[in-house]
């Protein structure tokens, strides 16, 4: 099957959406013009026939930049279309992405580690997970209460989830990350009724 070409722009709003919403690469590539929604700044993402998928806010800049991506590629575009398309207007090979992906982390000099392990689509949205982490403790927010709500946003079942992402904070961060356990923040939240209602309209 012939790989259909990826534009710049849109190979550059993909990565945007994978970093600046914490979204799978699966959810970007399928993502439809009518769960988009500009005029109240959100996003439904994960729409798929078993799933109803969730509704997530979009940030200024993100959405300041994702408005300019659609004006400029408006093709007879419909709300069942796919945001995000090859220069032919067909659906984007996720081969063919990695491939891009893959040339232009090479063009940026950042290479394959020792150990074998190369950058991955997939590292965007773990990075978006870690910076959200880092920011709270520089904040002095309360790191127990964002990550059942970092597990709701980012679309996991568990609300424990974003623990995993803690081991990525970096190190100036690590006595106050190595603070927090399962069975320390688990009481915490699940005992906020407050917090798990909001958590229950993402």
């Amino acid at each position: 099957m012939h790989a259909s070409r990826i534009e710049s722009k849109t190979l550059r709003m993909i990565l945007l959406m994978v970093y600046a919403m914490g979204a799978t690469v699966d959810e970007v590539l399928t993502l439809k013009g009518g769960h988009v929604d500009l005029e109240k700044s959100r996003i439904r993402l994960g729409m798929r026939s078993s799933k109803e998928g969730r509704t997530l806010p979009i940030g200024a800049d993100f959405k300041k930049a994702l408005a300019v991506y659609l004006r400029s590629t408006r093709r007879d575009r419909s709300g069942d279309d796919f945001v995000f398309r090859g220069a032919d207007g067909r659906a984007i090979n996720r081969n063919n992405l990695w491939e891009r992906f893959r040339r232009l982390h090479a063009i940026a000099g950042v290479n394959q580690k020792p150990d074998g392990r190369r950058p991955r689509l997939q590292d965007l949205r773990y990075t978006f997970a870690t910076h959200r982490l880092a920011q709270a403790i520089r904040q002095d927010a309360n790191v127990n209460e964002l990550v059942p709500a970092l597990s709701t946003y980012m679309g996991y079942s568990s609300l424990t989830k974003a623990e995993q992402f803690l081991a990525y904070a970096p190190e100036r961060f690590r006595l106050d990350l190595g603070k927090l356990s399962p069975a320390k923040s688990r009481k915490h939240w699940r005992e906020n009724v407050e917090l798990l209602q909001d958590l229950a309209t993402l």
